[in-house]
């Protein structure tokens, strides 16, 4: 039962800001959940690692939104657990949650954004169908029947369905065994809904295959559940809204141009969270190209108008992420620019008792407009001789600036050297992820072999370097070196893998060729997994940029 942590995720103090607030309640309540599931009751073998995990990843969350309302933690469960879970799962080379482990080496790559995020988003989606108190009472009597015993997922459904009147075997069999996810496509038809679901690839390809869904329906007088269980249904359209009620399904949807165009006219009644899915779910069929830059642009115009700041980092994070993958796109380089300008304007300055996520939220988009505009990057840069006098949540975006209009490393070093707080060392080294040039290149280099940055830290920096457009090549040239220090330190974690799965699709932008026979070359058996991941976001970046010309 011993419970360890890196002290980011203990010690709270003036200097801390709100998105690492939010996470020590989250981790600690994450840990404090296996308790009960992993210790008092064990999975039978690691192919129920995700039994685990996931009840971990989706009680942090549920208590946390308990003890701490104003964070609005479930709006960061679908940030930071479906939103990558549906994303890796849309691509051929996903997993199962519930897969098969033939070796240890397979242990370590399975603790990913299946097991966590899946896993909880298939748990709160269960919830969601049987009511809270069904929930509750299944979990019960499946703790009490195994503690201090060993058990497999199967054992929990059967738990779970002795207290409720719904298919829930077949709902999670169906989810769990099945590999990705499915696609709801929704048209009216004369007063009738038509829906048919086949398999979501990235790729843009088509998989038929039937998920049992419990769907959720809102309408204008309240919800409807129904089980969508075939490749075709038919649902009554009078005062239809949306699909997929406040995002606790795991499964995307596409509408025809009339059922949008009545859900931008209903926008007023949905919550953040059903207009985060919309959100990104267009994103994704703009990346699986269902959709245009400019039907995705168009589609979303209405939404950029909003300013809850959860809403504002998503559409940010959807912007962004396109910028990275296409940098000298002037369309995405302009929306981007015109979005965080107008948004940062709207957000202001800090204001006493503000809420976490509005502080949050402004941090974000100062980072990254930073890091498109130099100069509010020299504006921001003056602050960075007295960094500590910062707001926390300010403390990134004067770094990163600092850092561009410097670009030297021994000063953001000696700046690493001043801070004794760990959150802070990281996001000086999160900082210094812009940096370029092989003079800067190698004294980073040397602070990670002298452990001025510590291993796992030296992770965060080679992953955000590689979505640096200056800092991209140098990752490419030196990939076998980074994956064998990280393996000196870090074997059998896993952080090989990842790394390899988060670098490969940018510094492979410019070497379609031949970055194949390079990964050949590092191929070992604990990063296999990231290699194949890495080469399929390469090959859908790859298919985007050229579609983002047109």
């Amino acid at each position: 039962g011993a419970l360890t942590f890196r002290e980011i995720f203990l010690n709270i103090s003036p200097s801390t800001g709100a998105s690492v607030k939010k996470a020590v309640g989250e981790v600690i309540a994450h840990e404090l959940a296996h308790q009960w599931f992993g210790d008092l009751v064990t999975m039978n073998w690691w192919d129920d690692l995700w039994l685990n995990e996931s009840f971990a990843t989706f009680m942090s969350y549920k208590a946390m939104n308990k003890l701490e309302p104003d964070y609005d933690m479930f709006a960061d469960f679908l940030v930071s657990e479906t939103a990558g879970a549906l994303e890796g799962d849309s691509l051929v080379n996903s997993h199962p949650i519930e897969v098969e482990v033939k070796h240890p080496d397979d242990i370590s790559q399975i603790f990913d954004e299946i097991s966590y995020g899946k896993g909880g988003s298939i748990l709160r989606m269960i919830n969601a169908f049987v009511t809270d108190e069904v929930f509750s009472k299944g979990l019960h009597l499946y703790l009490e029947n195994f503690k201090y015993k060993n058990a497999g997922g199967s054992d929990l459904w059967e738990f779970i369905a002795k207290v409720s009147d719904r298919p829930v075997r077949k709902v999670m069999e169906s989810f769990i065994q099945n590999i990705g996810y499915p696609i709801v496509e929704i048209m009216e038809d004369n007063g009738t809904l038509k829906l048919n679901q086949y398999r979501f690839l990235l790729n843009g390809k088509k998989q038929n295959v039937q998920w049992k869904i419990p769907l959720t329906a809102r309408y204008t007088g309240g919800t409807r559940s129904v089980l969508f269980d075939s490749e075709s249904m038919e649902m009554d359209s009078s005062g239809f809204i949306k699909l997929n009620d406040s995002e606790t399904g795991f499964y995307r949807v596409l509408y025809s141009s009339p059922l949008y165009e009545n859900i931008i006219k209903n926008i007023s009644i949905l919550d953040n969270k059903d207009i985060f899915g919309l959100l990104n779910d267009m994103h994704a069929f703009l990346v699986s190209g269902k959709i245009t830059f400019v039907e995705y642009l168009t589609m979303i115009e209405k939404f950029m108008e909003l300013n809850d700041p959860f809403i504002i980092r998503e559409i940010s994070n959807e912007l962004f992420s396109l910028y990275l993958i296409d940098p000298k796109n002037s369309l995405v380089l302009g929306t981007n620019m015109e979005y965080l300008a107008d948004k940062l304007k709207i957000l202001g300055e800090k204001q006493k008792k503000e809420n976490i996520n509005i502080s949050l939220t402004r941090g974000i988009l100062a980072n990254r407009y930073a890091i498109l505009n130099r100069g509010y990057a020299e504006e921001l840069a003056k602050f960075g001789d007295s960094v500590s006098d910062v707001d926390p949540d300010m403390r990134l975006a004067v770094l990163t600036s600092y850092a561009i209009v410097h670009n030297d490393a021994n000063k953001m070093i000696n700046i690493l050297s001043g801070f004794s707080q760990d959150e802070d060392r990281v996001k000086v080294i999160q900082a210094m992820t812009m940096l370029t040039g092989d003079d800067n290149f190698a004294i980073i280099e040397k602070a990670i072999s002298d452990r001025e940055i510590k291993a796992q830290d030296s992770l965060i920096y080679y992953m955000l370097a590689a979505s640096n457009p200056g800092a991209r090549e140098y990752i490419y040239a030196n990939l076998e070196n980074i994956i064998e220090k990280i393996q000196a330190v870090l074997a059998g974690s896993g952080y090989s893998s990842k790394v390899i799965e988060t670098v490969v699709p940018f510094i492979g932008l410019n070497h379609m060729d031949e970055i194949g026979e390079k990964l050949e070359k590092i191929n070992i058996r604990e990063i296999s997994r990231g290699v194949k991941k890495g080469m399929e976001y390469l090959n859908i970046y790859s298919d985007l940029v050229k579609r983002l010309k047109n």
